[in-house]
């Protein structure tokens, strides 16, 4: 076997690493022996390990923001439902008191809704 430089050796093994871990797979490197099978085998497993642990991350951080977004949705909507109010009670604004009522009622709705998670 011809004598290689590390940075040869490192971008074979990057290179190695990047078509495994994609699912490509393209056969032009493999292991070829056992202590190579080996360190393929860490790699491939704790790079699993990692993307999984990143995907988790990120999907985490999507429903925390969803999350936050339906709430302000929800609270946007309820106050064009007031002003739809206002308009059809003849231009005059309900009550302060029942605006009050209205939101809390929501609120609490939206806190203890057991069909949200559908």
């Amino acid at each position: 076997m011809p004598n290689r430089s590390i940075l040869e050796n490192c971008s074979g093994m990057i290179y190695y690493a990047f078509t495994t871990l994609s699912t490509v797979g393209f056969g032009d490197f493999h292991p070829k022996n056992n202590t190579e099978r080996l360190i393929t085998s860490m790699t491939l497993l704790f790079g699993v390990m990692i993307f999984s642990y990143l995907t988790g991350n990120f999907l985490e951080v999507v429903d925390a923001f969803r999350e936050l977004q339906w709430e302000n949705e929800d609270a946007d909507n309820l106050s064009r439902f007031f002003g739809l109010l206002t308009k059809y009670n003849n231009g005059r604004p309900l009550k302060r008191e029942q605006i009050s009522e209205m939101e809390d009622y929501f609120e609490y709705y939206w806190a203890n809704d057991r069909l949200s998670s559908l």
